[in-house]
């Protein structure tokens, strides 16, 4: 009988993203896999699990309390420690990950370490593909080819502040944009652009795969852009790019004034027009 993994995955959007390299070595092993994560951040990769649990419904609870455990584990990914250790005190062996990574050490390498002696090689780079659907909606609300402006982030001192200023700097340069509001905050007045608001996942996927451009914050938002390959730059302030920067994305300082971020998307985007379509952007 194969061994029966459980994976459990907390955290936020950009911390599900970047385990999804240590999920695809493992399927690569012809693994059957029980998730345990956000059901709205598993959607983007279903391929990737058998069985989904829903980390904050009722289902998931024996992982953090008493009692015997509701399906039969075998082996265990488990990136938070209360639950490595409730696993391992029950007799499944657990690889267990940091829930941070180590100072200077990217998260995505931290996230693989665990399983690198099972699995060998594995992707250093998230994936995501967008669904034709998506694409088709993202098509008909004229979002393909912009330079998409996402102001968003959790916290506010990771939010680089001059993003309107910026959009108004890239309009006047010609180039056209579309603002992703914080869900939480909605669309500010008078923007120039279209924009979309509480899009779903899936949706922000294929307006990454076909945007010219995607500026945003050290946020979840960024790595996804990233994974389904858009050229992506990213603000960063209190955190550490060399930990937390998405594979092939750009870091930006906080401090970038309006002027020089203009320029930089500028002459970003006259390259990016010279230089031939990445392979699957089409």
């Amino acid at each position: 009988m194969p061994d029966r993994w459980l994976v459990v995955r907390g955290g936020a959007l950009g911390d599900f993203i970047l385990t999804l390299p240590a999920l695809e070595a493992l399927r690569g092993l012809g693994i059957a896999v029980r998730l345990v994560a956000n059901p709205r951040f598993a959607q983007l990769r279903p391929d990737l699990y058998d069985d989904l649990v829903d980390i904050q419904g009722m289902a998931a609870l024996p992982l953090f309390d008493a009692g015997p455990l509701p399906w039969p584990v075998d082996r265990a990914l488990v990136y938070t420690p209360t639950v490595a250790a409730r696993l391992s005190a029950l007799g499944v062996e657990v690889f267990a990950g940091p829930h941070r990574p180590p100072a200077g050490t990217h998260a995505q390498d931290a996230l693989l370490q665990p399983i690198l002696g099972l699995v060998g090689e594995a992707s250093r780079r998230p994936r995501l593909s967008p669904t034709a659907e998506a694409l088709r909606l993202i098509d008909g609300r004229a979002g393909a080819g912009r330079v998409v402006l996402a102001p968003g982030a959790a916290a506010a001192d990771k939010r680089w502040p001059g993003m309107r200023a910026l959009e108004r700097a890239l309009n006047e340069a010609g180039a056209e944009t579309l603002w992703v509001c914080p869900l939480e905050e909605g669309p500010p007045p008078d923007l120039l652009g279209p924009h979309l608001s509480e899009a779903p996942l899936a949706l922000l996927v294929a307006l990454a795969h076909r945007s010219a451009l995607w500026v945003g914050n050290d946020t979840g938002t960024s790595h996804l852009a990233a994974a389904a390959g858009a050229p992506t730059w990213a603000f960063f302030g209190p955190t550490d790019p060399a930990c937390w920067l998405p594979r092939g994305a750009r870091a930006l300082p906080m401090d970038m004034t309006v002027d020089d971020a203009a320029q930089h998307v500028t002459l970003a985007l006259m390259d990016l027009k010279r230089a031939p379509r990445a392979a699957g952007r089409n």
